[in-house]
């Protein structure tokens, strides 16, 4: 975890510059650190860490920014009645969005905008929850500081470690596709070099899951979407997109190939937990702060 916090850091450090650099892609300005988008209904919800890069402090900065399907900034901050401190991943699932803040799980209500409920995992120590996704009842979040994935029931609201065959390595980014899991670990070596890699966890069973490798190439990985991508012909390929903070892009994987290629135009300072909706991918620049959208 202290990795990627002097990772911010350092990027906030070089923020001015790169807020001179010209992007093809539409840009969204945001007034903090916006590390994760979820839409409904043509709108985006935008988590925001803060003003300041503190992403594991309890300092109540945190806020929802909600833009329209064009881009428009609706509210600047969607939910002020709801404390947030630095709300990282995001989901929506029955109107209610789920955001990873700190040590707990937050839902808020879409319509009332009031906050819904309160899943506090402050016992397992984690005091960076990262990402979140959801599958069948069930959410799944990262706990990149203690390298550990929690399967929290939507019905109980009881959460558990996710059992698994062998350590992951500060996992962040989540996606969930036919069954499987896919991680992307936000890692760097004992010399400070990037050393994460993209894997695959399978959700059903009763015993310690196998994790196996998908992408291992060395690398600072944050969001992941798996999409099916169709050709000329009208065959379909299932594709891994991968943010990378090393190479400061978005890539995608051939997940049959094995291949990977970049998609993003130019570089980005901290792409973080993207989204891809109607061919546009919509990609917080976390460092830069700006959300990025981009047609793909």
């Amino acid at each position: 975890m202290r990795n990627k916090i002097k990772n911010l850091l350092r990027f906030a450090a070089v923020a001015a510059f790169s807020a001179g650099t010209a992007y093809a892609a539409k840009s969204i300005p945001v007034d903090g650190h916006p590390e994760s988008i979820a839409e409904e209904d043509d709108h985006y919800y935008i988590a925001v860490v803060g003003k300041k890069l503190e992403p594991t402090r309890k300092d109540g900065d945190g806020f929802i920014m909600k833009v329209n399907s064009r881009g428009k900034v609706v509210s600047p901050n969607a939910f002020p009645q709801v404390k947030l401190n630095a709300p990282k991943g995001a989901v929506v699932e029955d109107d209610i969005l789920y955001v990873a803040d700190v040590d707990r799980i937050v839902g808020i209500s879409l319509h009332s905008g009031a906050q819904v409920c309160v899943v506090d995992m402050a016992s397992t120590g984690a005091q960076f929850l990262n990402d979140i996704v959801e599958d069948d009842d069930f959410l799944y979040v990262s706990a990149t500081d203690i390298n550990k994935i929690f399967r929290i029931n939507m019905r109980s609201w009881k959460f558990e470690e996710l059992p698994l065959a062998e350590p992951l390595n500060a996992p962040n980014g989540l996606a969930v596709e036919d069954g499987f899991l896919y991680v992307g670990e936000y890692a760097n070596d004992a010399d400070g070099q990037p050393s994460g890699k993209i894997k695959r966890i399978p959700l059903r069973g009763n015993t310690a899951r196998p994790v196996s490798v998908v992408y291992d190439v060395p690398g600072q990985y944050d969001g992941l979407v798996v999409r099916e991508v169709e050709d000329l012909f009208g065959r379909e390929t299932d594709y891994l997109y991968f943010s990378d903070w090393a190479s400061k892009s978005v890539k995608r994987l051939n997940l049959k190939t094995g291949k990977a290629e970049i998609v993003t135009q130019t570089p980005v300072e901290g792409p973080a937990d993207f989204i891809i909706e109607d061919d546009k991918l919509w990609l917080p620049a976390m460092a830069e702060q700006k959300v990025l959208i981009q047609t793909l």
